[in-house]
């Protein structure tokens, strides 16, 4: 009897593995693109004791498994591509390395020599203030401090011209905005104080008076520039002497 029950068992496990065998290579058909006749897929899903959402489930894993076959396949493909991709990266390191150090090399000596000149020309007003401060030539000492002394006295005069002309130029222009200020809002047979007609001359005035002080200013300015030309040139000659 265990005998027979065990036979029994076998058969029906085999049977259910072979329909399902089936219904799975139905299912890698269907996948495929194949359309099977319904007759088939009906007996198919009858014999295994399955639904039509089971298949649809069969189908969507055969094609998961169709797309991870080949992956894996490519694989091997892509990992000697990867391999050659660090090769290059690695022989594209040693050459900036190369690189590096052949810039290392050949900077070296020239950022030397730079920082050497730079520290020379930042000395540059000391060393020319030395050769002035130690110049052997008192005539020329003397010249140099008389035009230096010329020059502060014309800068100091620039600067109180350019002062004077601003202060003028601003109470004129004050002057005239007030004036006509005051004319819009005038009304006739009103009397008003200040008058805006004098506004405006005082205004005029001050303008005329910036005007002639510009004049001044112009002359002063290229005197100063005479002044500082003259002076470089007996520097020169305090340095060369």
């Amino acid at each position: 009897m265990l005998n027979v029950l065990q036979n029994l068992t076998r058969r029906l496990t085999e049977r259910q593995q072979a329909r399902a065998a089936d219904l799975w290579a139905l299912a890698k058909r269907i996948a495929q693109g194949d359309e099977p006749p319904v007759d088939e897929v009906e007996a198919a899903l009858a014999k295994a004791g399955k639904t039509v959402d089971d298949l649809r489930q069969l189908v969507q894993t055969a094609c998961d498994r169709v797309k991870w076959q080949q992956t894996l396949e490519q694989l091997p493909q892509l990992e000697r591509e990867a391999e050659s991709l660090r090769s290059q990266l690695e022989a594209a390191e040693r050459e900036l390395e190369q690189a590096q150090q052949k810039y290392e090399k050949k900077s070296a000596p020239i950022t030397a020599r730079l920082e050497q000149l730079q520290t020379l020309l930042a000395e540059k007003g000391a060393i020319r203030n030395n050769l002035l401060r130690t110049c052997p030539d008192p005539v020329l000492r003397t010249r140099y401090d008389e035009l230096t002394k010329q020059l502060q006295q014309a800068r100091a005069e620039h600067s109180q011209l350019n002062a004077r002309i601003n202060d003028l130029e601003r109470r004129a222009r004050e002057a005239r905005l007030k004036a006509a200020e005051i004319r819009r809002s005038w009304h006739p047979g009103t009397e008003v104080t200040p008058n805006p007609d004098e506004l405006e001359q005082r205004a005029a005035q001050w303008e005329k008076e910036a005007a002639e002080l510009k004049t001044q200013l112009e002359q002063l300015e290229q005197r100063i520039d005479q002044l500082e030309k003259d002076r470089s040139e007996v520097e020169e000659q305090m340095i060369s002497v």
